[in-house]
């Protein structure tokens, strides 16, 4: 369910991650967009299968290098204090 609610370049970076240099940016818009996308459904109370970030997690995993959990939570951390 939750492919059907991100856009393309989403479920693109969930698919493939990101390469270092992008990985930052593209990691904050991404858990921005899960965790808008996350309020939204339960707002609704439209079920929805895993978290968001386990969702992130999954991002963090296939990028190239592969994001240290340090660095993950740093980039979790401030999309989640505005929403």
């Amino acid at each position: 369910m939750w492919v059907n609610f991100n856009v393309l370049s989403d479920r693109t970076l969930l698919t493939y991650g990101e390469s270092e240099g992008n990985r930052n940016n593209s990691g904050y818009k991404l858990a921005r967009n899960l965790l808008g996308t996350s309020n939204l459904l339960t707002r609704n109370r439209i079920a929805y299968h895993a978290e968001p970030r386990q969702l992130f997690d999954r991002y963090c995993d296939r990028c190239t290098p592969t994001l240290e959990p340090t660095e993950a939570d740093t980039i979790w951390f401030y999309p989640s204090l505005v929403l």
